[in-house]
């Protein structure tokens, strides 16, 4: 039976430095950042658990508001180059 690996399971940079570059795309973008992060000055108390969380609340408040803002697109779409995702970017909106 091959090695299985978890990706949910990486947490240290030597776990990050094995994966295939196919595994590694699949690999969240905040956890790789965050597993990075070790060991740099000021982040004793990094707890990458609960930054994941943190994330994902986040994530979720922007796709909520951003769902509220999107059928104004096409009212504004010169103001932003015709660009979705400019306009997007241009209007993300973080609340708690």
């Amino acid at each position: 039976m091959p090695n299985v690996v978890v990706l949910n399971d990486i947490r240290t940079v030597s776990q990050l430095l094995a994966l295939s570059e196919e595994q590694l795309e699949k690999l969240d973008i905040g956890l790789m950042n965050l597993i990075c992060a070790q060991g740099l000055n000021g982040s004793e108390d990094l707890d990458i658990e609960q930054c994941l969380a943190t994330l994902d609340e986040w994530a979720e408040i922007l796709r909520k508001d951003m769902e509220k803002r999107l059928p104004l697109f096409p009212q504004y779409a010169a103001k932003y180059d015709n660009s979705i995702n400019l306009y997007k970017v241009a209007n993300i909106r973080l609340y708690r």
